[in-house]
């Protein structure tokens, strides 16, 4: 930075002083990155039960979604896209409790991207001479320093939304009374990624 003796600023201050303001050195690393992929996944489907009622169970592979209509981002942690835009693939027996999808979902994979990242990293070191041959180095150092939140992507996979009556072509219902669904939404943050100050002094000699 340029404070001190033989910088731009403060060139003629006090030794004592020099020890103070001068030497020191800024860095920042920037992070700035798209959202990592999503792919809507489904390994479930509907089929009506003897009884009339209607009931879900597991297909033989897990699956693409469908796409229903346009794919939209609602950009919330609730609902970072709009689930009602998928549906099951069609399965070869619909009304039996062992069935097989008929293809692959028509959602292509990684189509979807999650919450990007930014990261903000700095720290301030300052050089100072302990002996001849010793040289110490303070270090003041932010990891994310503005503490900006980086969440992880929403959750993708289409079994774990809520629907009305259980019906397969009733859209998925994020808003319901009683949602427990969390298909759609985002519930975590990546990892140690909350701002973190720390200091240090090191010695190299």
């Amino acid at each position: 930075m340029p404070f001190g003796k033989g910088k731009r600023f403060a060139a003629n201050i006090p030794t004592a002083l020099n020890e103070v303001i001068g030497g020191w050195q800024l860095n920042t690393i920037t992070t700035l990155e798209s959202g990592t992929p999503i792919t809507v996944t489904t390994g479930n489907y509907y089929y009506e039960a003897p009884n009339g009622t209607t009931s879900t169970a597991s297909g033989s592979l897990t699956n693409r979604a469908d796409v229903a209509k346009p794919l939209h981002y609602t950009k919330s942690l609730h609902e970072w896209f709009d689930t009602t835009g998928f549906v099951r693939p069609p399965v070869i027996d619909p009304n039996g409790q062992t069935s097989t999808f008929t293809r692959p979902g028509t959602l292509g994979r990684n189509t979807m991207v999650g919450p990007a990242y930014r990261d903000l990293d700095a720290s301030l070191f300052k050089d100072f001479n302990v002996t001849e041959k010793v040289v110490g180095q303070f270090r003041a150092e932010a990891f994310n320093l503005t503490n900006t939140p980086a969440f992880t992507n929403p959750n993708g996979n289409l079994d774990n939304c809520s629907y009305a009556n259980n019906v397969v072509t009733t859209t998925c219902s994020p808003n319901l009374g009683t949602d427990s669904g969390s298909f759609g939404q985002i519930n975590n943050t990546r990892s140690h990624s909350e701002r973190q100050l720390q200091l240090a002094v090191r010695f190299t000699f």
